[in-house]
């Protein structure tokens, strides 16, 4: 539900005040993991309780997006910390959802690239001990 003010004026008239509330505004929900690393790409569903919805506004830090098929593609923030998913559109009320973005790896994939390059060097010197 939601209230509105109107107000009426007319020049000659003493202006008048009333509040009128909006029953049944349909909400948002949003899909989306709740921990990212900064930079990666994020991937947000929105959706009503009559299925995806098409054209609404999603915002996470500097980003905005709109989605289509009920999905949008962002990039998560550069700087770790707590941020607020928004998502709007006309005629459904507005949904927030927090997530954290992690500091991530410098390079992507660089932690499994050591460890595979480790491996490789303690197989190399296994090999020489033994002849």
């Amino acid at each position: 539900n939601r209230d509105y003010i109107i107000t009426a004026t007319r020049g000659g008239y003493a202006s008048d005040t009333a509040t009128i509330t909006v029953l049944n505004i349909p909400p948002l929900y949003i899909q989306a993991v709740s921990e990212i690393n900064t930079g990666a790409t994020l991937t947000i569903t929105v959706y009503s309780d009559t299925g995806t919805v098409n054209g609404a506004t999603v915002t996470i830090g500097t980003q905005t997006g709109t989605t289509l098929n009920g999905e949008v593609k962002l990039t998560a923030p550069d700087t770790a910390g707590s941020y607020t998913i928004t998502v709007t559109k006309s005629g459904y009320e507005t949904k927030t959802r927090p997530i954290t973005v992690k500091a991530g790896a410098a390079f992507p994939g660089f932690e499994a690239l050591t460890l595979i390059a480790a491996i490789g060097v303690a197989f190399i010197l296994l090999r020489r001990r033994r002849h």
